[in-house]
């Protein structure tokens, strides 16, 4: 990878998102991007997801004081395939709506679709957006709902698209996962991210 001359900033306060980052080895700070995540009317999930890591990576450029930096954002969604693929499913954030969340998708294949954002900032006007939307299929196989319990109980994934934490005790609950690139399923694709901050001055 390129020497980077701009300071990086994470736009996520996702701590999987901070621990991805970095196993690049490259120093970078975290800037909140608070904006509202709601959907617009009939708005497709992929296209959906992608306007929102845009807009997160928008929103720290405007809350930083640097003149320039390299702003890395991303979000995730999914859909479940056996049922509405135009329904997105978002973030529980209760125990309750995890539970619920996780009995819909028993026996059912869902797709994630992860969003990545890295914004080149310059204020000057002169900087470079580049943004990608990694799918990654999941099978979920047929459970019962005290094993959902158990597994919510233990991975809190309240903050999780779904409430599927692949790195926790959710992918017991899976049959198959096909992944694209390590990361993706977890919050931040590695691979297109290197492949963005080459691309980066």
């Amino acid at each position: 990878m390129n020497k980077l001359t701009k300071p990086i900033i994470l736009g996520s306060s996702s701590q999987t998102r901070f621990d991805l980052l970095s196993r690049l080895g490259l120093p970078f700070s975290v800037v909140s991007p608070d904006i509202d995540e709601s959907p617009l009317p009939d708005e497709p999930p992929q296209e959906l997801v992608l306007r929102l890591a845009r807009q997160k990576a928008y929103r720290v450029a405007e809350k930083i004081s640097q003149s320039s930096a390299i702003i890395i954002s991303s979000d995730e969604l999914l859909v479940n395939l056996s049922k509405d693929p135009s329904k997105t499913m978002g973030k529980p954030n209760t125990k309750e709506r995890a539970i619920s969340q996780l009995m819909e998708s028993r026996d059912c294949l869902l797709c994630f679709y992860t969003s990545l954002c890295v914004y080149d900032y310059d204020n000057s006007g002169e900087g470079a957006l580049h943004s990608d939307v990694i799918p990654t299929k999941v099978k979920f196989r047929d459970f019962c709902k005290t094993e959902v319990k158990r597994v919510v109980e233990i991975d809190n994934p309240l903050s999780c698209a779904g409430a599927f934490r692949s790195e926790g005790l959710s992918v017991s609950l899976c049959e198959q996962i096909s992944e694209q690139e390590p990361g993706a399923l977890m919050g931040l694709p590695l691979i297109t991210l290197s492949h963005f901050l080459r691309n980066c001055q």
